[in-house]
């Protein structure tokens, strides 16, 4: 491995509400289409997402590919953002959906400082609002900012680096895969909220997202519990907002084939190892879970938009939950870990 030239802090760098991994002041010198979703910024990299990235991870192509950090041509500094479960700091994304899709598994980037090329990211939460989660009037439609859908991980191939010592190969990025299996959404602008964990003492950090000559790449937040909460994550050195790249892998929906309708139910999280959550855009009758032999296990008649159950009790298995929603029947499966 090269030795740096320069020296780069691994320490928090705070700005406002935005902790990042950055440089120290005094040492400043596209594969396959995507289908869907409308990107806060035009990738000028490599998209992965079968339905949507949110922009490139790197901006130097090469062997390896470089995610660059340009502080000297644009004045940037944050190398990443801070989104360590362990600290309790999160970060948060938004995602425009503009046809009824189905999620199979989400993936995000994230490198620990030192790490080889074998991934050292152990986990990641994840919980889907509509809208944002700084917002009082937002709510999670699905997931859970405690519960782990960690699947897989693995080196993209790239390093992130600084416009100083580009050939640094400290920082290998890693893409981390959450299950999501089961989740459907319908048109609108949902924000996701992850963080990670890591076998390593650095971050975990997200790297930003990478555009040769744009400091300004997105409107990302990021929560910190010691900071009274969600605020704007910022660029160390521009002060400019940054976005964070994930990819979302599934598939649209052909018309006809499910009903996205005010009447259908959305059930989170799935899986689930202790609640499952009902909610539908109008109001629920009746709701009724059932195992796959048909046999009625607990029901309910909340007359509202949500409902919520408790099946920590049930044993590990695939389930099936039977609305009625304004006089029509709604079913659907859900994973009990």
């Amino acid at each position: 491995m090269k030795k740096n030239l320069f020296s780069l802090l691994a320490a928090f760098f705070v700005s406002g509400l935005a902790v990042g991994q950055s440089l120290s002041a005094e040492n400043l010198d596209a594969d396959t289409e995507v289908i869907i979703g409308t990107p806060e910024i035009g990738p000028t990299g490599v998209t992965e997402g079968t339905l949507y990235s949110n922009g490139p991870y790197y901006n130097v192509p090469g062997t390896p590919n470089i995610s660059l950090l340009e502080s000297v041509t644009v004045g940037v500094t944050t190398l990443g953002a801070g989104h360590s479960s362990a600290a309790g700091i999160r970060v948060a994304d938004d995602w425009e959906v503009t046809e009824n899709v189905i999620v199979e598994n989400i993936q995000f980037y994230a490198y620990q400082t030192g790490s080889s090329t074998t991934s050292t990211i152990t986990g990641v939460s994840l919980a889907i609002w509509d809208g944002p989660p700084s917002d009082p009037a937002s709510s999670i439609v699905w997931g859970d900012q405690f519960e782990d859908f960690f699947d897989s991980t693995e080196w993209t191939g790239a390093y992130r680096a600084s416009e100083t010592n580009p050939s640094d190969t400290s920082r290998p990025i890693m893409i981390t895969t959450a299950n999501t299996d089961g989740l459907e959404l319908a048109p609108g602008t949902y924000w996701l909220d992850w963080d990670a964990t890591g076998s390593l003492t650095s971050g975990p950090w997200a790297p930003p997202i990478a555009i040769l000559g744009e400091a300004t790449t997105g409107n990302a937040l990021q929560f910190l519990p010691d900071e009274g909460g969600w605020g704007d994550l910022l660029d160390g050195g521009t002060f400019t907002g940054m976005g964070l790249p994930f990819e979302v892998n599934g598939e649209v929906v052909t018309a006809g084939v499910n009903d996205f309708s005010a009447t259908s139910i959305s059930i989170y999280p799935n899986p689930t190892a202790k609640f499952i959550n009902i909610k539908s855009g109008a109001k629920i009758e009746s709701v009724v879970v059932y195992n796959l032999a048909g046999q009625e296990l607990m029901k309910a008649s909340p007359k509202g938009k949500n409902s919520a159950f408790d099946v920590s009790s049930l044993p590990s298995g695939t389930y099936i939950i039977k609305a009625v929603v304004d006089g029509k029947v709604q079913t659907q499966k859900f994973i009990k870990k």
